[in-house]
């Protein structure tokens, strides 16, 4: 079974909650569009939205962790608690695998198939998807690295994860987040991920700047992650030169439908 874990900001720190919440049920739609396999979806939050979603095979577990300020660094923090979170309580529902999705990127609706045919695969990395701009008309499709622009790039079989028992310190817990750390715990423990078969995950670039990397400074960006700093005029050049028309076929595949 893929267990998806997938962390929510608090309404206390969006910009505007009502947009977040919009995103947060696209984002769900997209998880419970699988079409084939077992799954579950765990959602991590303070508070539990009012969205016009349900599904049985969707949880909510609501923390009552301080509520982060606006800092980057806090912000970070209160999602790796969060994931961490999702993480140990999995436990309870025996899954194969595991995938970290953002609450505001869409998923591939074949994963849960491909993880019912594979169950001791050791996971995938996404290496290619799609990088969306809330609200064009357009699309593009990142052919390779797609996971160093977007956090819902790992699947992961649970069992390989060495989780504490507790969300005691989130700091020192290697979490499925980030791919390239995450790819090279794994394989110098000899078991190495492989890429995905097909674009798995879209990054949605979402308005307001409600994303996480909408609010890293200049500064942060060249420090942490140079070619970062060159995500947002990249990304503009692509959708003006290389994107393609968002087709109902590319829609249904990852349930990305107009807000």
């Amino acid at each position: 079974m893929l267990l998806f874990v997938i962390p929510l900001k608090s309404p206390r720190v969006a910009r505007s909650w009502e947009y977040v919440s919009r995103l947060f049920e696209r984002c769900l739609r997209s998880v419970c569009n699988q079409t084939g396999g077992r799954y579950q979806a765990l959602v991590v939050c303070h508070e539990r939205p009012r969205i016009n979603f349900n599904d049985p095979r969707i949880r909510y577990i609501e923390v009552d962790f301080t509520v982060p300020d606006s800092r980057l660094s806090s912000l970070n923090r209160d999602k790796r608690r969060k994931v961490l979170t999702g993480l140990i309580h999995a436990r309870h529902y025996q899954p194969s695998h595991v995938m970290v999705v953002d609450a505001d990127d869409c998923v591939s609706r074949r994963l849960g198939e491909l993880v019912a045919r594979n169950p001791r695969s050791c996971g995938w990395y996404v290496e290619n998807g799609y990088v969306y701009q809330d609200g064009s008309k357009r699309i593009y499709l990142k052919r390779n690295q797609f996971y160093r622009w977007c956090g819902t790039c790992n699947i992961i079989r649970y069992d390989l994860l060495d989780l504490p028992p507790t969300v005691d310190d989130p700091e020192t817990t290697p979490l499925p987040t980030g791919h390239v750390k995450i790819k090279e715990m794994l394989a110098n423990s000899g078991t190495p991920l492989e890429p995905l078969p097909f674009p798995g995950a879209v990054y949605v670039n979402s308005k307001h700047g409600e994303g996480t990397e909408a609010r890293r400074t200049f500064r942060s960006k060249r420090k942490d992650n140079p070619p970062a700093v060159f995500h947002a005029p990249k990304l503009a050049l692509l959708n003006l030169f290389e994107s393609e028309p968002l087709t109902d076929s590319i829609r249904a595949e990852f349930g990305l439908y107009p807000l």
